[in-house]
């Protein structure tokens, strides 16, 4: 069985397909990622996933707090821009811009996503494919409920 959440942005949606659950003592679960652009009039759309891979939880975690602390701090500076952050294991980087942030619940903000898709060759580097696009803070928060509830549910099932 697996958990979709996906984050929509006026560009592109990014697709966290959650796998089954969570490995303990690694704290690690079975995803999927999907970046597709939406289609555009002159290029097409693109659509790139993953191979399996394993997230830790708290990889997990560290993006939805990310997310949430680039809105509150939005509200205080519409100039703020985050830091890149990037997983451990190097699968996505993501970087959150500059928007126009009233409350934790109105607001837009540009966000830059790259999924990591491999690399050539050993001695070659990685290769990620991605874009940047506006994203509202609504589909943020749904975005990071459905992500905690997974993880929620899943950690209810190791008790």
């Amino acid at each position: 069985m697996s958990s979709k959440c996906q984050l929509k942005t006026e560009g592109y949606i990014i697709t966290f397909e959650l796998f089954g659950k969570v490995r303990t003592p690694d704290m690690d679960i079975k995803t999927e990622i999907e970046f597709f652009a939406y289609p555009h009039p002159r290029l097409g759309s693109l659509s790139v996933r993953s191979g399996t891979t394993w997230l830790f939880v708290s990889d997990l975690e560290r993006l939805l707090r990310y997310l949430e602390e680039h809105i509150v701090s939005l509200q205080h500076d519409a100039s703020s821009v985050s830091d890149t952050l990037v997983n451990l294991d190097l699968d996505f980087t993501l970087q959150a811009f500059s928007g126009d942030v009233q409350s934790f619940s109105d607001g837009r903000f540009s966000l830059l996503f790259m999924l990591n898709v491999g690399r050539r060759d050993e001695v070659s580097s990685s290769t990620y494919v991605g874009g940047e696009a506006v994203v509202t803070v609504a589909e943020v928060r749904h975005f990071v409920a459905a992500v905690r509830k997974v993880l929620k549910n899943d950690a209810m099932q190791h008790i």
